[in-house]
């Protein structure tokens, strides 16, 4: 084998290395697309690794305890030791990868997290890991997931074992809180979540007390167990901060990390934008709990509202809404929120920190005291509030005196309201009812329709806001320069992965993938990842923009789009399953230099709006229609029905149910509006009166302005 087809190989070896750390197993066949020699070599060395890898899993870890010196010299030394087993990837951060794992010796489930391998090395990466150990092990809290030790793996790779939590992140939970729409929060699932928020606060509140400053609170940082428990985690940021008089007063004894003088001032990291408070995006050196507190009050905006704070295209722009306190309060975000809750969420994220919460434990008892029907300390009550708060603790007598009142205004007023209501013409009132709700039905329908084509165009707004960053820009341009040297693709993927994750923490918006094709059509990367990068879509319409798949003999010498598309329903090649991808043109240079360069798009499949899902009223629901051909039945056809609330149920009708040939026609005859009585769902087989409005896409020109979507709000008959 010669020089460069080594270097190949190690390249190959390497990638399929870092996809094991995140849990995926690549095969060497979708490794090998553009270098099927090397194959043989390759599924060779890949058994070999996962050999090694898998003894070393079982592998025993052993780690020797010594005696003191001041203890007698006959006392014996101590050894522990564990074996794991069954590793199974978790997640990763920035530092190290998570692993669920069996203790062999102990019969437990356990967590290993592993330093990275690429910076295994490192030694002030491998201090920062052990500070994060020993910071986690030393907070000695419910609130804090304990640590049974550290290790060091045979291939020098440190570690530490935890407990293991069954449940889900805080963040999970908030969505499911939200996901019906800000009109149908289940209010005993909130005050659940509040509940754990005052368990969080408290936790971090020891912390302090310890003189430890977490950094990085967020919701995706809280773990909510299936038995009640409460733990915040990811302590690899956190830093000891000079305890002043309010937190020595605790009682506690300060914990000092072994490594701290060589930390401090140190940067690592600096949390998540969307929670980071005002001092820690001016990167001050000194940062106090008042940093923390804030981060809390973010965590409690999300699970108020369902949306972090804060959220832009760019951290620049971000910590520019973090600087000026440029966030919607949260009343804003979702109506019907209580003002005393408003008022402490915005206490706590207020832009000076001398004007938050002076510990965390006394935004705990404000949120208790909310809870409770209690005033708080953030907020002043108007009268009304304290005489309807005196009502609900004294309803026996409120409700006899209403009564009585009731009784008195019946007597007063009823014989006047039965005379109008018999002067009233039953014709006349059964029409103006019926007019009322067909104005109704048609008011839905254009609410609807101008949702999701916001939501259009917010997705094309993302991706090309993501599409003017240089670094994508430089990547596909060197890409492109050298489309089969696969070490080019890696910038890219990378940039792509990270774009995922800020779309997922920053936008609440339902998305399958994310990928970027080259000028000639080429996927070069994608996540998740999957085996089809590597593969050609030149022939997909959200390629080129055409409307519809193209033969590969015409897929050959078709150019990338230009403008904004929104692609035909297509079938996907990682499930088989049907989807819609809006996708953008990557472009280089200015002017009469500028050219196409590549191609950004997201994936979503059918039945995947989430947002349409709201209960606009009890008896109605939206469905989302495509007016435009396809052909995903091998057979050019219009109307497919791309949402319906009824799928989750009937998903075996998802495919290719669509509407008939005689409600196209009539849907075509109107310019907008449509309105039609005794209609037949192809879905639930029910009739509904139904409402019609063509998508418009406001601030967009040409087919972008009329995508060829349509939205239906269907009402049961008879109500």
């Amino acid at each position: 084998m010669n020089e460069a087809s080594q270097s190949r190989l190690a390249q190959l070896l390497e990638q399929w290395e870092e996809a094991a750390e995140r849990g995926e197993d690549l095969d060497a066949a979708s490794l090998c697309v553009h270098a099927p020699e090397l194959r043989e070599d390759l599924e060779r060395q890949i058994k070999a690794l996962k050999a090694m890898n898998q003894r070393l899993q079982n592998s025993e870890e052993t780690t020797q305890v010594r005696t003191l010196n001041n203890l007698p010299s006959d006392e014996p030394e101590c050894f522990t030791s564990a074996r794991f087993g069954e590793l199974r990837w978790l997640a990763q951060g920035g530092l190290g990868a998570v692993y669920r794992a069996q203790d062999d010796m102990l019969h437990r489930e356990v967590v290993l997290k592993f330093i990275h391998r690429h910076i295994s090395d490192s030694e002030e990466h491998r201090n920062v890991f052990r500070r994060e150990a020993e910071v986690t092990s030393r907070l000695d809290h419910p609130g804090v997931v304990p640590v049974y030790g550290l290790g060091e793996s045979y291939d020098g790779r440190i570690f530490y074992v935890m407990r293991y939590i069954q449940g889900e992140t805080l963040d999970e939970a908030i969505a499911r809180l939200h996901s019906q729409g800000s009109h149908n929060i289940n209010q005993a699932h909130l005050r659940k979540l509040l509940g754990q928020f005052v368990t969080v606060c408290k936790t971090i509140a020891y912390a302090h007390n310890r003189g430890i400053i977490h950094r990085d609170i967020k919701p995706s940082n809280i773990m909510l167990g299936k038995y009640g428990e409460t733990l915040v985690v990811d302590w690899g940021l956190a830093q000891p901060f000079g305890r002043d008089e309010p937190f020595r007063q605790s009682g506690e004894e300060t914990l000092m990390p072994s490594d701290s003088d060589s930390s401090q001032g140190s940067d690592h990291g600096a949390g998540t934008p969307a929670y980071m408070s005002p001092e820690v995006a001016e990167k001050a050196v000194l940062l106090s709990p008042a940093t923390d507190i804030y981060s809390l009050g973010g965590t409690l905006y999300k699970i108020l509202t369902g949306v972090a704070p804060f959220n832009g295209n760019s951290f620049p722009q971000i910590r520019q809404q973090i600087l000026t306190g440029d966030f919607p309060p949260p009343t804003q975000r979702q109506r019907g929120l209580s003002k005393a809750i408003e008022a402490i969420c915005l206490k706590a994220m207020a832009l000076e920190p001398n004007r938050r919460y002076t510990t965390a434990l006394d935004l705990a008892n404000d949120i208790e005291s909310y809870l409770a029907d209690e005033p708080v300390q953030a907020y002043v009550e108007p009268a009304t509030r304290r005489i309807a708060r005196w009502s609900r603790r004294h309803r026996s007598l409120v409700g006899t005196l209403v009564a009585s009142a009731a009784i008195l205004m019946a007597i007063i007023t009823g014989s006047a309201a039965w005379l109008g209501y018999m002067a009233q013409s039953e014709h006349d009132a059964r029409l103006i009812a019926e007019q009322a709700k067909q104005q109704s039905l048609q008011t839905s329908a254009k609410f609807a329709a101008k949702t999701i084509a916001g939501q259009i165009d917010l997705r094309w707004r993302i991706l090309e806001a993501a599409v003017r960053d240089a670094e994508i820009k430089q990547a596909m341009a060197s890409i492109n320069e050298a489309p089969a040297d696969l070490a080019r693709w890696e910038p890219a993927q990378a940039w792509l992965n990270q774009q995922f994750i800020q779309l997922q923490e920053e936008n609440a918006l339902d998305v399958s993938s994310l990928f970027l094709l080259d000028i000639s059509g080429q996927q070069v990367a994608r996540t998740p990842m999957s085996n089809t990068i590597g593969n050609s879509y030149a022939f997909r319409d959200y390629f080129h923009g055409q409307g519809h798949d193209l033969s590969e003999s015409d897929a050959a010498k078709v150019a990338p789009i230009h403008q904004a598309n929104l692609s035909a329903t297509y079938s996907s090649d990682t499930s088989d399953t049907l989807k819609v991808a809006f996708t953008v043109p990557i472009y280089s240079g200015n002017g009469a230099q500028q050219k196409v360069i590549g191609v950004l798009g997201m994936s979503v499949e059918l039945g995947d709006f989430g947002i349409l899902d709201t209960d606009i009223d009890g008896n109605q629901m939206v469905v989302l229609i495509d007016l435009r051909p396809d052909t995903i039945d091998d057979v050019s056809q219009r109307g497919l029905i791309l949402h319906h609330p009824a799928f989750e149920s009937l998903s075996g009708q998802r495919r290719s149910t669509r509407i008939d040939r005689d409600m196209l026609a009539k849907i075509d005859a109107e310019k907008t509006s449509l309105r039609l009585p005794d209609y037949l769902d192809p879905i639930t087989n029910e009739h509904w009166n139904v409402a019609i409005e063509k998508l418009v896409v406001e601030g967009r020109r040409g087919t972008n302005r009329t995508p060829g979507w349509a939205v239906m709000v269907l009402e049961r008959v008879g109500l």
